[in-house]
């Protein structure tokens, strides 16, 4: 098998760049693309071939790394320098300390690729990419000798960079990984010496930044994932060597922090089933790798970082039995133990609880014939600081049996100047890891590198703190787009970009970042592709036929749309799920477009909405839930019980056994779940959770229907409106017993006992019913939807303690598609408005002078409508001369009848603004005179009425979806002011880092002109490293001038 080259020899001519490899003749020619975008047609060419010189410019260089696309052309990418970083017991590791770039083009560069370059540079040249010439540098020494030739390639971190091209070229391309490579000489009490060598290896899958890259996604890839492996050896004898793997990785469940300038809290992301998914996919890869998997989470347990403790350990109880072996965890909460200047005594309570794993779990040493068969997989939030210090604390445990496997005596203990060596390079290795998440050094690295926490130490974690918020908020976001082109989630292009085979295109939407970001994209449906790009022109492609699920979310007070795409493990990654947002009035916009995305893509799921549902809620007094026999009919099931105490885990109100009945667990709050059947999971999405210690709400969409239960526990039945106020969940805005298509609360009042035997009518527009034990359950929905529940069958209590509130049928809406026949165009107006008693909320003063309005919106509506304001004299306003009215987007006729408003009536007063008084909602179907309550906290607080008309115009049905993008031409679209101040930003600290702000290309190709290192110079660098260890210098520098 060809090795890669050590010296090459570029010829930059007219039309192509011709690359040799000095030592053995190999060359390949790289011809510049004829057109924009037409990637890399690279061709081999025999020995000696390539040796004569056509006037162009000739750069030197000591590797090959591969090939990026930046928007105007490819450009390859060689190191023209690099150092030796580390020595194994089996080759040098070298890291890249410069890169030139040499495009593939002889026009001149723009200024994004300038700009794109510099981001580049960056992190290619932050020192934490090395490779070997002589072997794969990506594989632990137990990986490669128990697997060799057909272990994975997990932390072949530049693969993308060679994908595509042909075999010459990834034969002379080196294999980078990127981490941290550290060799130092350490020595025993007894004076026997041996070289440790720590090597960390950064997974390329979910590649990222610290805050716009967190917890799982759908393929069970986790953010800042990383295997740090600790190898003891003899110089004298090489093949006497031991080494032991600890890995870290975010939690690997969905959870976001997008909501803050600085520090913001920690959410969970989608529903308990989909995490559940991602959790298993990750343990049963990591199973298979090491064996024997035992995490340990050092995030709090109390506070914002409980929410992530509590789902860690209930996913553990869930799904550890999953896999083979099953993972187990250790929840320790590092801050806690250790508060108080108590570090070492927290790091020996920990050290105690590992013990046996410890000695169980053994390190990899070919000689003696040993292997480890398991790992420490150890987290915090983000797998930097409280990670590295005990990750350094179980490695010098493990040291100790490493060096008596290598030294053969029991006199393990280290001279001082080795275990302060120890320590550095632990620090080293933290301080590394750090820099490429986070952009700065770790914090507590005083306490790794001296073994105590120190003043001087806290000052420097302050500075490196403020420094984490500039990064996040200013470079980050550029720090992400390159990661995601190099690890090919994202491609560069020059736009605009002419496209002749377009299925539809949208402007005026923006993509959501896990950060919380919002960038202007442009949406188009391709022949294969749904392609995304950004105002920085990197597009993100994902496959037609990956499409999983969608979720209309209405939250964050515009439209949203969230899209999940599954890939296959050989194709291009796509970074999932995509969130978009649609303008403030969007909401026809977003249905158009979801109509043209699932018409186009034929998703699976697509023929499974629109059925008929039974949907069953049970409640209990009792510490635990048993399922009763007669579940035989029930798709959708919800469980509450409420405790008097505090709940410590999401899974108390799952009842025991759900699997034996065939159901799947969505997803737990504190006090309420929902579980389903399995042919239902993929018509369930927009899974939500809100509560406020009187009372728990989870909300979720079956088959289209937006349906919500609620839990809450009573002194007397009248404090229901109190015990939902400040239930935050569903449309933002809204009023939680206002906005849902049916919504059910149920709830324990204590000491009362008034059985009914049927639901009955309580004048507000929901139905009641009570049963024995206190249990009561109130039924509603929107614009008086039709309830299809059979009120002769009698469902039965499994016992005493326990009551079946409800059961009955929903009625799924189809999935969304382009209708092909009978598309109209809606317009709706409503006359004659009149509010009758209306009551103000508490919180507004009567005595403040009051206008009032009426706002009315829809999914459909192509932008709200809203009367004018009128004095509010009297609990009766009204607006008799006045017209509302709200055009729809073009829609079915179907599906125009079962068009639902919803309206608010809304309070404005001075200096205070505007608040909502009462929501009501109303159905197209019901034309002509209307009168319905005005609802708020579930109670009635008015009546309006009026009269509503609708006006249907017949259109061409391809109205009904987006407008094709056959020939469209991508407008320009300038930067965000976040963005803006990102550049602004970007220049001054690459002022403060006093780098030159020359053209990263001219700057590049002038420092290759060098003749690269020759081996005796290489010879002399790894002696050196051996006696003294690596040079300041050959330490990864710092981010901060990128």
């Amino acid at each position: 098998m060809a090795r890669p080259s050590r010296k090459l020899e570029l010829s930059i001519l007219r039309d192509r760049v011709e690359m040799i490899d000095v030592d053995d003749g190999r060359g390949v020619v790289f011809p510049f693309p004829l057109e924009e975008n037409a990637g890399v047609a690279a061709r081999a060419v025999p020995p000696g071939r390539l040796r004569q010189n056509e006037g162009g410019l000739t750069i030197y260089a000591s590797a090959f790394l591969g090939v990026v696309d930046m928007f105007s052309c490819p450009v390859l990418l060689t190191a023209a320098d690099v150092a030796v970083a580390g020595e194994t017991p089996h080759t040098r590791l070298f890291k890249v300390k410069k890169v030139s770039l040499v495009r593939l083009s002889s026009a001149e560069p723009s200024d994004k690729d300038k700009a794109f370059a510099e981001v580049l540079l960056g992190i290619l040249e932050s020192g934490g990419l090395f490779f070997s010439y002589e072997i794969d540098a990506f594989m632990s020494c137990q990986q490669a000798a128990e697997q060799g030739p057909n272990a994975d390639d997990y932390f072949w971190w530049s693969k993308n960079l060679v994908r595509g091209l042909p075999p010459p070229c990834t034969d002379m391309a080196v294999k980078l990984s990127y981490g941290f490579v550290g060799t130092s000489r350490m020595c025993t009490v007894e004076g026997r010496e041996f070289f440790l060598t720590v090597v960390s290896r950064r997974a390329r899958k979910r590649p990222g930044t610290r805050y716009l890259t967190r917890g799982a996604d759908f393929h069970g890839e986790v953010a800042n994932f990383a295997e740090t492996e600790q190898i003891v050896w003899d110089p004298k004898q090489p093949e006497q060597f031991t080494s032991f793997r600890i890995i870290r990785g975010s939690i690997p469940i969905f959870w976001r922090q997008s909501n803050g300038i600085a520090k913001p809290e920690p959410e969970l992301d989608l529903n308990t089933f989909s995490s559940r998914v991602a959790f298993t996919s990750h343990f049963k890869r990591l199973a298979s790798t090491y064996g024997e998997v035992l995490a340990i989470s050092l995030v709090n347990l109390h506070g914002s970082e409980s929410r992530l403790a509590i789902g860690f350990e209930d996913h553990m109880s869930l799904d550890a039995g999953l896999c083979e072996p099953p993972p187990r965890l250790i929840a320790f909460d590092f801050h806690a133990k250790t508060k108080d200047g108590r570090y070492e005594q927290g790091l020996e309570e920990l050290k105690d609880m590992l013990r046996e794993d410890l000695r169980r779990q053994q390190v990899f040493s070919k000689a003696a014939g040993t292997r480890q068969v398991g790992v420490f997989r150890v987290n915090c939030v983000d797998c930097l600081d409280r990670t590295g210090v005990v990750q350094g604390m179980i490695s010098r445990t493990m040291l100790v049996l490493q060096v008596y496997m290598v030294c053969g005596s029991a006199q393990t203990g280290l001279v001082e100047e080795s275990e302060f060596a120890f320590k550095r390079i632990w620090a080293d290795n933290a301080d590394s890891i750090s820099k490429q998440y986070s952009g700065t050094g770790a914090l507590k690295t005083d306490f790794t590198r001296t073994g105590k926490r120190s003043t001087r130490g806290m000052l420097e974690d302050g500075v490196k703190s403020v420094m984490r918020i500039y990064f996040k908020n200013f470079v980050d976001g550029g720090r992400q787009d390159c990661l995601d082109a190099l690890c090919g989630y994202g491609q560069a292009l020059n736009l605009p970009v002419q496209r002749s085979n377009g299925h539809g295109f949208m402007k005026d939407v923006s993509r959501i970042t896990p950060g919380g970001e919002k960038h202007s994209v442009l949406v188009e449906l391709q022949n294969e592709s749904l392609v995304v790009s950004n105002s920085q022109s990197i597009l993100y492609e994902y496959p037609r036929i990956g499409l999983v699920s969608w979720e209309r979310i209405n939250s964050s007070g515009s439209p949203r749309l969230r899209l999940i795409y599954r890939t296959r493990e050989d194709a291009t990654p796509a970074t999932t799920p995509l969130l978009l947002q649609f303008p403030s009035n969007g909401g026809g916009l977003r249905e158009k477009f979801a109509r043209s995305l699932i018409s186009w893509s034929q998703p699976g799921v697509a023929p499974l909405f629109g059925a008929t549902y039974r949907v069953r809620m049970m409640a209990t007094s009792k510490d635990q839930l048993q399922l009763p026999d007669d579940l035989g009919e029930t798709d959708v099931l919800c469980t509450a019980l409420w405790k008097n105490k505090d709940v410590d885990s999401r899974l108390t109100p799952v009842p025991t056994g759900f699997e034996q009945h065939d159901f799947i667990l969505v997803h737990s709050t504190s006090y309420i779940s929902v579980l389903a059947r399995k042919k239902v999971i993929p018509v369930i999405s927009n899974v939500q959770e809100a509560s406020n210690g009187q009372a728990s709400a989870l909300s979720l969409n079956i088959s289209g229907v937006e349906v919500c239960f609620i839990f809450t526990k009573l002194a007397k039945p009248t404090d229901l409106p109190l015990a939902l106020r400040g239930l935050k969940i569903g449309r933002s805005g809204y009023d939680i017993s206002a906005q849902f298509d049916y919504i059910y609360i149920g709830g324990l009042v204590p000491g009362a006992d008034w059985p009914d035997s049927a639901f009955r009518s309580m004048g507000n527009g929901y139905l009641s019913k009570t049963t024995r034990k206190g249990f009561f359950i109130l039924r509603g929905c929107l614009a008086d939807l039709p309830y299809t529940t059979d009120d002769k069958q009698e469902v039965s209590s499994t016992d005493e303690q326990t009551s079946v509130l409800f059961e009955e049928n929903i009625q799924g809406r189809p999935a969304p598609s382009i209708p092909m026949q009978d598309v109209v165009r809606c317009t709706v107006r409503i006359r004659g408005l009149e509010c009758e008693g209306v009551s103000h909320p508490p919180s507004v003063d009567s005595n403040v002078p009051l206008r009032t309005y009426v706002k009315i919106d829809s999914d459909y509506a192509k932008s709200p409508g809203r009367t004018r304001t009128v004095d509010r004299a009297t609990s009766s306003p009204r607006w008799d001369m006045e017209t509302l009215e709200v055009g729809l987007v073009e829609s079915s006729r179907k599906e125009m009848d079962d068009c639902i408003l919803l309206g608010q009536l809304v309070l404005s007063a001075p200096i205070l603004g505007d608040s909502t008084c009462g929501y009501f909602s109303l159905r197209l179907s019901q034309k002509g005179k209307f009168e319905t309550q005005i609802l708020r906290a579930s109670k009635g607080v008015g009546k309006i009425r009026g009269v509503l008309d609708t006006e249907f115009e017949a259109v061409d049905p391809a109205l009904a979806g987006l407008p094709l993008s056959e020939g469209v031409t991508m407008s320009k679209r300038g930067n965000s002011s976040s963005k803006r101040v990102s550049n602004l930003f970007g220049k001054m600290s690459t002022y403060i880092a006093g780098q030159s702000s020359s053209d990263p290309f001219s700057r590049s190709v002038t420092r290759a002109l060098s003749q690269p290192r020759t081996d005796s110079q290489l010879e002399e660098a790894t002696q050196r490293l051996a006696l003294e260890g690596p040079e300041k210098d050959d330490y990864p520098a710092d981010l901060l001038g990128i």
